[in-house]
């Protein structure tokens, strides 16, 4: 959950030299290299839009030092390149990626982890619930994926807040105050201050929103995961589909559209057209990330706008949840191609030590950042000053190769001397986020009955949901259509998927308790 600049998502495979290294308990400590042997190792980054395709930078060049490994790095072209990859066995030594993990973690493809850690670097840093996330059916693992923690680490850490990716409502300051500065601090209250704006500022839009409807979403206390589409019920698992909050939704976005607080062609917009809007001053309130009102103000300053966004830093319903429904983001593979599967774990080992996961993250200690009294990284003026341009990534990390950081992004967003308008934002958040990573287990994968209902009615709901926004003429009519929708869901077997998916919730919810 981060915004565009700030998401440190990508992360490679590597490896560490042949070492033996002793971890104290309850330490987390890197292992140290036992060869002076400089190699290089193909790593495939399967994500289009990341920053680089090239090894460099001073996190670059500092994990080299580490670890004695340089990557020879390839970026996806499309969603389509891994798969062919896989299906003609031309796969690279390492592949860093988010999708087709089921795929890879097949002992035909893959390395398993579990194997080479026994053999080579048993001190790498996994947890019990890591290692069961990602165990297969024939017992082994083949990648722990990063950005994964667990409630209670998250609850333990004073410091560690959601991403600046987090939905977050933010209104235009300026307009507000010639409003008179009307409270927002409800739904109620915000829908009054739209309907103000708009008859104040006829040539502005009210709402303008990114990223779907997510945020309202959670206002009305969908407390559905966003990448599951599903939530329990009890002890049964439901479809978003069902969920009491939704029709609420679907009320309140249709009402915006009918009294002119929303434009019907926002459900088209692509990025760019949703920032012009923004970024041109054209938008009363607008929804997307936590840093969009940063992002708005650097560029009314550069266009010379008189203008000034600032973040609702609370939430607007008691109601209100913020759902975690996965178990970490991307995983590294270390291929059957590899010719030094022994240097890869080692390396991931050590790109999942303290050591690792901060350098990864904040750069270089002394540099970058020094720890504080109350444990929390003090970043320089160097660091500080490129983290707030345009080119943070490549001047500092050198293209955030985040193999294995866990909790390290997530404290370094703690930052109230520097971003004053993002962090009281999401201070706010966390008290609202729920875990629920059993629910990854539960929707249905690969060419079964099961998933291809799955990915039929999620298609259906999202376009039957939006078709109701636009269309609906009165909030009965809402009502009536969502019941409608409900009933053609069931004829695509949403009765049936809904009994495969409690079977097993049922199975792996005990996991996580």
């Amino acid at each position: 959950m981060r915004a565009n600049r700030m998401v440190t998502i990508v992360a490679i495979a590597l490896l560490l030299l042949p070492a033996a290294m002793a971890v104290a308990a309850g330490q987390d400590e890197a292992a140290t290299t036992g060869s002076d042997e400089q190699i290089e190792m193909d790593l495939f980054v399967n994500h289009s839009w990341f920053w680089t395709d090239e090894w460099k930078g001073l996190i670059a060049e500092e994990i080299t030092a580490q670890t004695g490994v340089t990557m020879n790095v390839e970026r996806a072209n499309d969603n389509q390149q891994l798969p062919v990859m896989i299906a003609s066995g031309s796969l690279p030594e390492m592949v860093y990626t988010s999708a087709e993990v089921e795929r890879l973690s097949d002992a035909r493809l893959s390395y398993a982890w579990n194997e080479l850690i026994e053999q080579y670097a048993p001190e790498l840093p996994r947890t019990d619930i890591e290692v069961a996330n990602h165990t297969q059916a024939d017992g082994n693992f083949y990648t722990l994926r990063n950005f994964f923690w667990t409630e209670e680490q998250w609850n333990s850490e004073q410091f560690a807040l959601p991403g600046p990716g987090t939905h977050t409502l933010h209104v235009r300051e300026d307009m507000w105050q010639q409003m008179g500065s009307p409270q927002i601090t409800t739904i109620d209250e915000w829908e009054a201050a739209m309907v103000m704006a708009r008859d104040m500022f006829p040539d502005a839009v009210p709402y303008v929103h990114n990223w779907g409807y997510e945020y309202i979403q959670a206002q009305f206390g969908m407390d559905v995961g966003s990448g599951t589409r599903i939530y329990p019920d009890g002890d049964e698992i439901k479809h978003r589909i069902r969920h009491p909050a939704l029709v609420d939704t679907l009320v309140f976005m249709n009402r915006l559209i009918r009294e002119g607080l929303a434009v019907p062609e926002n459900f088209t917009w692509e990025l760019e057209q949703y920032t012009q809007q923004v970024y041109s001053g054209n938008a009363f309130s607008f929804s997307r990330s936590a840093w969009q009102s940063k992002e708005a103000n650097d560029a009314f300053g550069v266009a010379g706008l008189p203008y000034r966004a600032i973040p609702i830093t609370t939430e607007l319903s008691d109601e209100t949840v913020w759902v975690s429904d996965g178990i970490g983001w991307s995983g590294t593979f270390i291929t059957r191609n590899n010719e030094n599967p022994d240097r890869a774990i080692q390396f991931m080992s050590f790109m999942r030590s303290e050591e690792g996961r901060r350098l990864a993250t904040w750069g270089l200690e002394g540099r970058h950042w020094n720890l504080g009294a109350d444990g929390r990284p003090v970043f320089t003026e160097e660091f500080l000053t490129s983290r707030d341009g345009p080119n943070f990534y490549e001047d500092i990390l050198g293209g955030v190769w985040t193999f294995g950081v866990a909790l390290e992004e997530q404290i370094q967003v703690y930052d109230p001397e520097n971003w004053p308008l993002v962090t009281p934002r999401l201070i706010a958040a966390k008290e609202r986020f729920v875990f629920r990573p059993e629910l990854h287990f539960v929707v249905p994968r690969g060419n079964t009955r099961e998933a291809n209902i799955y990915s039929t009615i999620r298609e259906f709901a999202t376009n039957e949901e939006i078709r109701i926004i636009i269309s609906a003429e009165s909030e009965a009519d809402v009502r009536a259509q969502h019941a409608a929708m409900i009933e053609q869901a069931e004829e695509l077997g949403l009765g049936e998927l809904e009994a495969w998916m409690t079977g097993q919730y049922l199975e792996v919810r005990d996991r996580y308790q």
